[in-house]
């Protein structure tokens, strides 16, 4: 709702502002204690605490926000993206309150907030986060990410790309050991696998592009 004459207004994503749609003024989001810039509730429940979900922004990434627990559904491809640009800035904003308030991480259980099916509760794979657990819908192509699990990714190294000056990968055995016990028929596995192919395409243009 517009702040200057009550209209409703939009997002203006190149602007990162709100328009009114009505005297076309501008605003900026309101942002809450955890660096999340809000846009308006939606009708789809949090997975665990069951509040109404937000719109919302982080780094310029559109997602799902639980005000309540501060949990976030985000697309499959935005999932590294939003990761590394936390990484990127962990000394400020949402990433800094990350690290400050981690809580509990997640033991599966939940139900997609869009679909309504289970979720797949999996270890995320791809490098040296391995061992943290998240939980993904293959039917929506989302990953639910509490504040814990959040924290614990953006706090994880990085996997070192590869540099011009290592010899160009053996991709082959890197696909091998990437995708091992996955298979692609398998719609559990599906999610995962598509994170790996996503992380390892990641780095190869990152390689190429050195």
């Amino acid at each position: 709702m517009c702040q200057n004459c009550g209209a409703p207004a939009h997002l203006d994503s190149d602007q990162n502002l709100m328009v009114c749609d009505y005297c076309h003024s501008t605003s900026a989001l309101p942002v809450d204690e955890n660096g999340f810039q809000l846009i308006g509730e939606t009708a789809w429940p949090c997975p665990v605490c069951k509040t109404r979900l937000s719109n919302a922004r982080v780094e310029l990434h559109d997602l799902l926000y639980c005000t309540a627990c501060f949990g976030i559904l985000v697309t499959m491809e935005d999932f590294m993206p939003l990761v590394d640009d936390f990484r990127d800035h962990r000394d400020r904003g949402a990433a800094a309150h990350l690290a400050q308030h981690a809580g509990a991480g997640s033991n599966g259980g939940l139900d997609c907030p869009l679909c309504g099916r289970a979720m797949n509760h999996h270890a995320h794979g791809g490098g040296e986060s391995g061992e943290i657990m998240i939980d993904s819908c293959e039917i929506c192509f989302r990953i639910w990410l509490d504040r814990a699990t959040l924290a614990k990714l953006v706090l994880t190294p990085a996997p070192q790309p590869w540099t011009p000056a290592q010899p160009e990968p053996d991709l082959e055995a890197e696909l091998r050991r990437r995708f091992a016990g996955l298979d692609a028929a398998d719609p559990r596995s599906a999610a995962e696998l598509a994170l790996r192919v996503a992380d390892l395409a990641r780095q190869i243009r990152t390689y190429r592009r050195g």
